[in-house]
C-alpha cells in the first residue's frame, strides 16, 4: 500500500522533482560507505604498525579484561584471547574513552561540564564533545577532529 501511494505521489510531481527524488533514493545517504571507509582505514592503520616496524599503541583493556590478561599461564587461553580481541587500542579506542569522559550518556558521571566550561571560558566557544556512546555514523571522525584540532 505504501509503495502504491508513494508511486502515485512521485508520478504527480514535475519531471525535475521526480528526477531529484529518484536520484536521492538511488544514491542513499552514504552512511554505510562512511562507516566502511572509517572501519577499513582503522584496520589498515592497525595493520601498518607491525608492517612498518612501529610499536603498537598501548592496549586499553577494561578492568575485567585487564585482570584476565594478567593471569599467568603457559599458553594463551580462549578467555584471554577473547579479552585481547575485544580490548581496544589506537585512535578509535582513544576517541571512545574521550567520549565516555567528556560526553557521558549519564549526565551525573564524568567531565562533560568541565569540557563545556573549558571551551566556553578559555576558548570562547560553546562546544559539546561528539557522542561516541551510540553507534552514530561519523561520531569517531568528529571525536578525532575535536581531539586533534583543539590544542590545550
Amino acid at each position: 500500500l505504501a509503495e502504491k501511494v508513494g508511486n502515485r505521489i512521485v508520478d504527480g510531481l514535475p519531471d525535475d522533482e521526480q528526477r531529484a527524488a529518484e536520484f536521492l533514493v538511488q544514491a542513499g545517504c552514504c552512511m554505510h560507505k562512511d562507516l566502511n571507509s572509517v572501519k577499513g582505514r582503522n584496520t589498515a592503520m592497525m595493520d601498518s604498525w607491525e608492517l612498518n616496524g612501529f610499536e603498537h599503541p598501548m592496549l586499553l583493556a577494561n578492568k575485567d579484561n585487564s585482570a584476565t590478561l594478567q593471569q599467568p599461564s603457559e599458553t594463551v587461553t580462549e578467555v584471554q584471547l577473547r579479552a585481547l580481541e575485544v580490548s581496544g587500542q589506537g585512535g578509535i579506542k582513544t576517541c571512545s574513552l574521550a567520549g565516555a569522559i567528556f560526553n557521558n550518556k549519564d549526565n551525573k558521571k564524568e567531565q562533560q561540564d568541565m569540557h563545556h566550561f573549558y571551551f566556553e571560558q578559555i576558548k570562547g566557544i560553546l562546544s559539546t564533545f561528539p557522542d561516541t556512546s551510540n553507534t552514530c555514523y561519523q561520531s569517531y571522525c568528529k571525536a578525532a577532529a575535536e581531539l586533534l584540532s583543539q590544542p590545550l
